[in-house]
């Protein structure tokens, strides 16, 4: 396919493009830690309107490749976009134009104008690292002014109403990030060879873990879970699979052979298998689905007709599943859209397999926890919300630029560029 090609500046190994999306999240995370002082939902709006500009700047400033075959899919996708908007909103408010239009814009943005950007190995890891210190910052934070989460954690009798949140709303959102900052924290180990930075890391591990497991967020379990069994079942290195398989033989024996430990697990680490009610709302919407007109199962019932369907239902903001949320809201069409994403980012994992094995597999590990976080969360990839941004960015984007560097780099110049 042919290239709309605007005028080159130098290449900086993606350092801007890492430097304007992590920022439009630092200062997002910022807002959730001193927005209940502010308390303007004006002075919110106006703020995520400025990042929106400031992210769109960032990405027009610089080579811009665009492929026809790609500007024609999301042209598709725009259009449809504007259609569901224009046939199921009956009233326009800031929040549903938003709601709308982000996708359409960040689509545009980085899987249009910027498919082909490349971020070395150097800059990647710097996006990493600048992961780690803001994910260390809510954990520092949750042990000096939540201190009560974790010495009370081994105590607790249920789950519910005791997750640990940090400064969020959400204990999901907030494992998410724990998560992220602990697969960061891995590569990042894995690529210097200094004790002062083993040391470190290693300490930043037992932080970022003891945190997640104060969240009781299942779906971060599940998440960090499929990350680390991808990892390991992947590698070919064989002392890893022996370490993992000896560790978690370990765990799953101790767990069997201590009963106060299991009913730990069981009780509370697992609430019981408890889905609170996410069954229920996952089969009415499979209902609502198969009860809609061929029109509203291809094309979406709408956001605010699902929003209020839902919060009369069940008294909840979503269905607690990404795909089944997408279903509705967008319809067929526009879940085929955000699975295509997903599956473009394993497909960019699986072409670098070959030129760089290790990198390949934590990519392939982070498309599959996309998945593990959807089916079970609110997060869903190319949303606006700072959880659903952060997850697009930290599986989808990020890797899938620093995929293009090596897929179309010379090895020799990768390693020039920063890989450790």
């Amino acid at each position: 396919m042919g290239m709309l090609d605007s005028s080159p500046k130098k290449n900086d190994g993606g350092r801007q493009l890492v430097l304007s999306m992590y920022i439009y999240w630092l200062i997002l995370v910022v807002w959730q830690n001193v927005g209940d002082y502010i308390g303007s939902s004006s002075f919110a709006l106006i703020t995520k309107l400025l990042l929106i500009l400031y992210l769109t700047f960032n990405f027009m400033n610089g080579t811009v490749r665009v492929r026809v075959g790609s500007f024609l899919l999301w042209m598709g996708f725009a259009l449809y976009t504007a259609i569901l908007f224009l046939r199921t909103e009956n009233a326009l408010s800031s929040s549903t134009l938003i709601y709308y239009c982000f996708p359409v814009l960040f689509s545009f943005l980085t899987l249009v104008c910027r498919t082909d950007a490349p971020i070395n190995y150097k800059n990647y890891l710097l996006f990493l690292k600048l992961i780690i210190a803001t994910v260390a910052y809510m954990a520092l934070y949750s042990v000096l002014f939540k201190t009560a989460y974790f010495t009370r954690f081994f105590a607790l009798r249920i789950s519910y109403g005791h997750e640990l949140t940090s400064f969020f709303i959400s204990n999901h959102e907030y494992g998410m990030y724990l998560v992220f900052a602990i697969t960061a924290t891995m590569i990042c180990y894995q690529n210097t060879s200094k004790r002062s930075s083993h040391a470190l890391y290693l300490a930043l591990l037992v932080l970022f873990a003891v945190n997640l497991a104060a969240t009781l967020s299942r779906t971060s379990y599940l998440a960090c879970i499929v990350i680390v069994a991808v990892f390991v079942a992947l590698s070919k290195n064989s002392s890893i699979k022996r370490g993992f398989l000896i560790v978690s033989i370990a765990i799953i024996v101790f767990i069997c052979a201590v009963p106060a430990i299991r009913n730990f697990a069981y009780t509370i680490l697992l609430k019981e298998n408890n889905d609170a009610g996410r069954f229920d709302m996952w089969g009415a919407a499979i209902e609502k689905f198969r009860e809609a007109s061929l029109a509203e199962q291809l094309f979406g019932h709408g956001s605010s007709n699902i929003s209020a369907y839902v919060k009369s239902t069940f008294d909840h903001d979503s269905i607690h599943n990404a795909f089944l949320q997408v279903l509705l809201v967008w319809g067929i069409t526009g879940l085929c859209f955000f699975i295509g994403i997903i599956v473009g980012s394993i497909r960019s994992a699986l072409r670098i397999l070959r030129r760089d094995r290790n990198t390949a597999v934590i990519f392939l590990a982070l498309s599959l926890s996309t998945v593990a976080f959807s089916m079970v969360n609110t997060a869903c990839i190319m949303q606006s919300p700072i959880d659903s941004y952060m997850l697009t960015v930290f599986t989808i984007i990020v890797p899938r630029y620093v995929a293009n560097s090596i897929e179309f780099q010379a090895p020799e110049i990768m390693n020039s560029e920063g890989r450790i």
